[in-house]
């Protein structure tokens, strides 16, 4: 049984693995930075698939039949909108509050939404795009009033990814 059941893992890793059961999304929503891109696929000879926003479209251009270099162009995309687009929500925060962040990063981090520094640096994850902003603002202003140098944290779970067709 144990020669089994190990078979059956692999063979069920093996296909959560391959490209081909990736199922690139038609469309992404960041609310958090009011952003939502239509997924264009271009099909074109090249060694990855490269992502272009203009607009309200991010068109993918390259293998595209490659599920896992599209999405890794999303993700590249995303990185890109968040990091131009959420240091400048901590605007309004710091003239509501008056308190101001001597430095704001935005980094692909694994385990928080974000953290306060005894410096007053902050650095946001740029997942926080994929929140509602009345999410990202109340933590905001918990750890601003409080003055923390605590991890931001979010209590309730949310799922972080692309919206898919039953989302919309």
């Amino acid at each position: 049984w144990i020669d089994r059941a190990t078979r059956k893992t692999a063979e069920r890793r093996a296909h959560v693995l391959s490209a081909e059961s990736i199922v690139v999304p038609e469309l992404v929503a960041l609310p958090g930075i009011g952003v939502r891109w239509n997924v264009v696929l271009e099909p074109r000879d090249a060694q990855d698939v490269r992502g272009r926003v203009a607009g309200e479209t991010l068109t993918l251009s390259g293998p595209t039949q490659d599920g896992a270099a599209c999405l890794r162009a999303i993700r590249t995309a995303v990185a890109k909108a968040s990091r131009e687009r959420l240091p400048l929500m901590l605007g309004g925060i710091e003239a509501e509050t008056g308190w101001a962040a001597s430095k704001v990063t935005v980094r692909r981090q694994k385990t928080r939404w974000g953290s306060c520094s005894g410096h007053r640096a902050i650095s946001l994850n740029e997942s926080l795009a994929f929140l509602p902003p009345h999410l990202q603002l109340r933590q905001a202003r918990d750890v601003d009033q409080r003055g923390r140098t605590e991890p931001i944290e979010i209590q309730q779970h949310h799922q972080v990814g692309a919206a898919r067709d039953g989302d919309r």
